[in-house]
């Protein structure tokens, strides 16, 4: 008896239509007319598998199963479900091939010992890629002329905003769209947040502060020192949005005007870039700012392992061959970090002195201070 594995992936932008109580039906009653017995059903919840690097849990462990001889044949509604890119394709190939494995979908079974067969699978994940790439850039360009237009690209509501539902109609009929309008009480935390930012107070202490208020994200849950920074310099809140690397102005609100932004960008620096980890904190200071003398070779952060000598293991900057180098340099990550954070600190004073020079009518604000251009 053949063995029969479903496999039902939901998208989390076609949820409505593809979730599983529509998928897994028409997969049983396949099953059913072939005689086959059903093994089990995989499902991979909210998983865009386009996507480079996303792990389909689901998708692997059918797979792990398929080589650990427990199933016969692979069931899914539409061949789109179980292929997205030619990589999946490839993967199912290979343990069909090896274990003669049936890949089937509603519509029929495909026989892969063939290479009509084959060309086929490979046809239907080409396409399904394509697809995925076509609808990735669309959405692409949409949100770009969005962000052009300084609105609102949807998704859940940022906190100091609440989403207001508005109706409008173009040649293709009506749409139903939202738009951000203030919330008061949250617009107020965040305004005495930037300001008490400007008098001196660490973000630290605001996040502290707001734990103790009990004031939550709009996911319900307390905001966290990063989650707080990102906050109070987000263009967003001065009523600006980015677009193509320039800021706009939005058609929502402001809570604190841009100059105040442009201060607070000063202070705590400039917002974290999306898929980037600037913000986030740093184990070794000076990663990408350290060179070796000798070669020029950027030094690689390098943690060792704790010896007979050392209780726990060290931090220290090399001279790496794989980063370009040749094992000229080796130093210990604390004494340099420690020296180059006092000279640093012995230069703010005289740099906020000649800016005081410069602009003394704003030697009352530490963020003036800092984005007064040097050519004043």
């Amino acid at each position: 008896m053949v063995r029969a594995a479903i496999y039902i992936r939901i998208s989390k932008l076609k949820r409505e239509l593809l979730d599983a109580q529509r998928q897994q039906p028409p997969c049983e009653a396949f099953i059913k007319a072939q005689g086959w017995d059903i093994e089990g059903v995989y499902i991979d919840d909210g998983r865009s598998a386009w996507r480079q690097g996303v792990r389909r849990d689901d998708f692997e462990r059918m797979l792990a199963n398929v080589r650990a001889s427990r199933i016969d044949a692979i069931v899914s509604w539409q061949m789109d479900r179980l292929l997205r890119r030619v990589e999946d394709a490839s993967a199912v190939l290979s343990v069909a091939k090896q274990y003669g494995t049936i890949i089937a979908n509603v519509d029929g079974a495909l026989d892969l010992s063939t290479a009509a067969g084959r060309k086929k699978f490979y046809d239907l994940a080409v396409a399904a890629e394509y697809a995925s790439d076509l609808s990735s850039e669309r959405l692409r360009l949409k949100h770009a002329e969005l962000a052009a237009d300084g609105k609102f690209s949807g998704g859940t509501r940022p906190f100091g905003y609440d989403l207001e539902e508005y109706v409008y109609t173009d040649h293709t009929g009506r749409h139903i769209k939202y738009r951000l309008v203030l919330n008061a009480e949250e617009a107020a935390v965040i305004e005495a947040a930037a300001k008490a930012v400007l008098e001196g107070r660490s973000v630290t202490s605001i996040t502290k502060e707001w734990a103790a208020g009990n004031v939550r994200s709009t996911r319900g849950r307390l905001f966290r020192y990063g989650d707080v920074k990102e906050l109070l310099v987000s263009p967003r809140i001065a009523g600006l949005r980015s677009a193509d690397g320039k800021l706009v102005k939005a058609e929502w609100e402001p809570i604190i005007i841009r100059e105040l932004h442009e201060e607070l960008k000063a202070i705590l620096g400039p917002p974290r870039q999306r898929g980037s980890n600037q913000g986030t904190a740093r184990s070794y200071l000076l990663t990408g700012f350290v060179i070796c003398g000798i070669c020029g070779a950027l030094l690689r952060s390098h943690r060792s392992k704790a010896n007979s000598r050392e209780t726990e293991p060290q931090r220290r900057y090399i001279c790496d061959p794989r980063a370009g180098g040749g094992y000229h340099v080796k130093r210990l990550a604390l004494p340099v970090e420690e020296h180059v954070v006092w000279e640093l600190l012995g230069e703010l004073p005289r740099k906020l002195l000649e800016a005081t020079r410069r602009a003394p009518e704003h030697w009352e604000s530490l963020g003036r201070l800092l984005t007064c251009q040097t050519d004043r």
